[in-house]
């Protein structure tokens, strides 16, 4: 049998997947094809925010697995329904659950540096009051929101689920990070956090263990990376990201780089939007 079509169902499902930003919506719950998928993406998000080392990572693998799955679920759903958003979002869910499974997948070996997890929960309330502060500045100034309006987060485990309007849940953590700390000694600069495709990490988590403003922006500032930069733009390609943020370091330096403060689009927005904000005084 020839494999030329079934390589241009691939293709055609990839291009519908890259017609949007977003997380595209899961299979209806009673279409049977759709059920192992939602069972790896519930065991896979419960591991990876229970903050144990090895269990997280692994956990990550298989919530990704379980978008990879969701696929075939959706393009049965297309077919059926005669939806053409359907097939739109069995492209994008194989395009991004293939995006996360080789970025957790190429994570797994940096287990041998596996340390605990920041209570990022905590900063729950203070991310909140500073989304409430970005949607009243979006309406009154007329700007496009940095995040979509009436976007909130709720504090599960010890991370944040960011409840996204029109898009579904996202799940950040935080974790001290022994190999990004040894970054910030030898390049002699003083980093609070990183970006990564599941949250962030840090050098040191003992910055984090009291609630404050400052952390609070932070929280948000990586936010944007994880889910605009890595997931909206990038499908959830990560090494593709990095890729791109290490080509251009050298030329731009951190303060002028394309996924900082280069361009509107760059995570500095958030940053920028929030120069004003003080949480409400006790």
């Amino acid at each position: 049998m020839s494999p030329y079509p079934a390589l241009a169902l691939l293709l055609a499902l990839t291009l519908a997947g890259c017609a949007g930003p977003g997380l595209p919506p899961v299979s209806h719950r009673d279409n049977p094809v759709g059920w192992p998928a939602k069972g790896l993406s519930s065991l896979g998000r419960a591991a990876a925010g229970t903050g144990v080392p090895v269990l997280r990572e692994t956990g990550r693998v298989v919530y990704a697995l379980g978008d990879v799955v969701e696929s075939p679920a959706l393009l049965v759903e297309a077919v059926v329904t005669l939806h053409p958003a359907r097939l739109a979002d069995a492209g994008s869910k194989l395009l991004m659950g293939a995006g996360e499974t080789v970025t957790a997948v190429t994570k797994l070996p940096t287990l041998v540096f596996a340390s605990h997890n920041v209570n990022l929960g905590a900063e729950a309330p203070l991310v909140n009051q500073a989304l409430a502060y970005l949607d009243d500045r979006s309406k009154a100034n007329g700007n496009a929101p940095v995040f979509p309006a009436g976007t909130r987060v709720r504090a599960e485990g010890s991370g944040l689920v960011w409840i996204i309007p029109g898009e579904g849940e996202v799940l950040q953590v935080a974790e001290e990070s022994l190999p990004f700390d040894f970054f910030c000694w030898a390049a002699r600069q003083s980093y609070s956090a990183q970006e990564r495709s599941y949250g962030f990490v840090v050098p040191r988590a003992a910055a984090w263990t009291s609630p404050a403003p400052w952390l609070a922006v932070a929280a948000m500032h990586e936010f944007y990376h994880q889910h605009v930069e890595m997931h909206h733009w990038l499908h959830g390609w990560a090494p593709v990201y990095w890729l791109g943020y290490y080509g251009a370091f050298p030329f731009q330096g951190y303060e002028n780089h394309w996924a900082e403060a280069a361009s509107k689009g760059g995570a500095y927005r958030v940053d920028e939007a929030l120069r004003n904000w003080r949480p409400p005084s006790k």
